[in-house]
């Protein structure tokens, strides 16, 4: 393995940290800012693509109806973490996790994703 995959591996893996830690928080913009401009997000119940089409699913998913518990704490626990370099460009991932809250074991499965090298600005004048 070269260098650059394991950097690329490493950044990989922290964008799935940040995607975490920014859902547990319930951070939008910090949540939206781990996509690409044209990401698209769903599962098996939703589907929305960009940017703004995943800020405006989760300004509205995210919220709680009203006398809903709304737990005390998040905490999405990743584990493995399978990712295959498709080219320089672009890798395919596979990351199981769990999920729970104050209340208890909220949720599990795991992400199909795909990434894709974006160099922003600022990483260029880094």
């Amino acid at each position: 393995m070269t260098a650059n995959l394991i950097t690329d591996r490493v950044l990989i893996k922290d964008t799935i940290s940040r995607y975490n830690v920014a859902g547990d928080r319930r951070d939008l913009d910090a949540f939206v800012g781990t996509f690409c401009d044209d990401a698209v997000y769903e599962s098996a119940v939703f589907s929305c693509s960009g940017k703004d089409g995943i800020r405006d699913y989760l300004a509205k998913a995210w919220s709680l109806a009203p006398g809903t518990p709304a737990p005390r704490f998040r905490r999405h626990h990743v584990t493995t973490t399978q990712i295959d370099f498709i080219d320089e460009e672009n890798a395919a991932g596979r990351v199981y996790y769990l999920m729970v809250t104050d209340l208890g074991l909220d949720h599990c499965g795991y992400y199909v994703d795909r990434y894709r090298r974006v160099w922003s600005a600022r990483r260029r004048a880094a």
